[in-house]
């Protein structure tokens, strides 16, 4: 966050901080913890931006697919589910000894 110092400024004015942030156009998945506060930034659904912690000047972009995400919130707590929309693998159950042999589909 560029301006980290101001937005917790805002917050205090406010009474409180967030819960929780959400944030988008960042076009990578990242989860963590700022001054306390839980943040999730979703991928994209347009174009992937690359991991690449080295480059300040440059913005790498990726073919990863794009995928969407549900958030549910609860009075005891935050869960994120994550979809690929574009996977067109294969989906089995674990047990199934064939999909275990990597006989998917039988």
């Amino acid at each position: 966050m560029r301006h980290a110092d101001a937005q917790w400024e805002t917050f205090e004015r406010a009474g409180r901080g967030p819960d929780a942030m959400f944030h988008g156009h960042i076009h990578r998945p990242v989860f963590g913890l700022w001054r306390g506060v839980p943040y999730h930034v979703q991928r994209s659904i347009m174009h992937q931006v690359g991991f690449d912690l080295e480059n300040e000047d440059k913005i790498p972009g990726s073919t990863e697919p794009p995928d969407f995400a549900l958030v549910r919130l609860s009075g005891d707590g935050l869960t994120v589910h994550h979809r690929k929309f574009l996977y067109d693998g294969p989906s089995y159950w674990l047990h199934d000894r064939a999909a275990v042999e990597g006989r998917f589909g039988e």
